[in-house]
């Protein structure tokens, strides 16, 4: 009997700058059994963090650029024709636009899994999204939080995440936290920044970290520097960095601050602090509390209140039981939940039940 023909696979995606979206997408190329799919990846980015990682890393590759709102389309309606795909995956909802009409033209599955967040969109947006969700064959979201805020439904596939190749050996003696998170308004590193200081006054913390670029990065660079400047060298901006794992490594706590106006989906940092061995801390909003059972694999805390974060922070300090006890947690949630052969499974599972 003859072997059955491989799957072929086209991503589309905006870019492949250092987001969490873009992480994943490697992530999942670099996984996927390449005996059963032929991989292919279409993005309207050049020359981003992760494009040539994943240009290696698959069987077809094309940058498109955008400039005209024209030019994608036709452009898509060729790649269709030369690499003859059985499906489609979109990875947000520029994607979307311009996949739906080849996909139905040419009557591919089309998959839509644009919903990584549970709150971002908002007004015309929103709706020029949802529209794409409902058009599409099946809908993918990383939470359930993202499918009740779209009001759609799909299936959830969760990011996933690999165990750290590095032996995490953390400076002895100090309880250091952290937040990775690019400075935008959909993060709220004010909060962070108010808790680290009273962390820090306190000696209750020896270091924060925040790892991340963006365009408010440089303005609370700045609040620190005028404010408690002797602070400063305590208080570590790195900017954006491959080297995530590093920064973990020195780090005891992992903190995640969300905003209610656009509230979290299911962070990728959340869970590469838990795989790191770190205890997870998180506004109590969107997907985290989908991750995180209170007082067991981590701790969340209301939107906004430094207070309530440095309370948690402080008991972890001096309850070594407790943050042994949440720490062996977070590091089983990921094993059983959010394991790189586990996600890598239900994602090629969905792939095969081809509508």
């Amino acid at each position: 009997m003859a072997n059955k023909p491989a799957e072929r696979i086209l991503y589309v995606i905006s870019g492949l700058g250092g987001g969490g979206m873009e992480r994943q997408l490697t992530q999942v190329v670099l996984n996927m059994d390449r005996s059963r799919f032929v991989l292919g990846v279409l993005t309207f980015g050049e020359n981003q963090v992760y494009s040539e990682q994943v240009k290696d890393s698959v069987d077809f590759y094309r940058f498109v650029s955008k400039k005209n709102k024209i030019h994608p389309l036709v452009c898509m309606g060729r790649v269709f024709k030369e690499f003859n795909p059985d499906l489609v995956h979109t990875w947000d909802s520029l994607a979307s636009f311009y996949v739906y009409p080849w996909a139905r033209f040419h009557r591919v599955t089309f998959i839509d899994g644009s919903i990584r967040d549970a709150g971002v969109d908002k007004g015309l947006v929103f709706h020029f999204r949802r529209f794409f969700m409902k058009r599409a064959d099946r809908v993918l979201a990383n939470t359930a939080a993202g499918l009740r805020y779209y009001k759609v439904n799909g299936d959830i596939v969760p990011n996933l995440v690999s165990m750290p190749t590095i032996e995490c050996d953390a400076e002895s003696g100090e309880m250091n936290m952290i937040m990775v998170a690019n400075f935008s308004q959909y993060k709220d590193h004010e909060t962070f920044i108010q808790a680290a200081v009273l962390l820090l006054q306190q000696d209750s913390i020896h270091r924060a970290y925040l790892l991340g670029g963006g365009s408010n990065l440089n303005r609370w660079k700045d609040f620190v520097s005028r404010n408690h400047p002797d602070l400063h060298d305590r208080i570590v901006f790195t900017g954006f960095t491959s080297r995530i794992s590093e920064y973990l490594c020195r780090c005891q706590i992992g903190v995640l601050c969300s905003t209610p106006e656009f509230q979290e989906g299911l962070s990728n940092s959340l869970l590469e602090y838990m795989a790191h061995g770190l205890v997870p801390v998180a506004t109590d909003l969107g997907g985290s509390r989908e991750v995180i059972d209170d007082g067991v694999n981590g701790f969340l805390f209301h939107a906004g209140r430094a207070d309530e974060l440095c309370s948690i922070v402080t008991r972890l300090r001096h309850d070594n039981e407790l943050f042994g006890r949440v720490q062996l947690q977070a590091r089983a949630t990921i094993r059983n939940r959010y394991s790189r052969e586990k996600v890598i499974c239900q994602l090629e599972d969905l792939y095969s039940q081809r509508i």
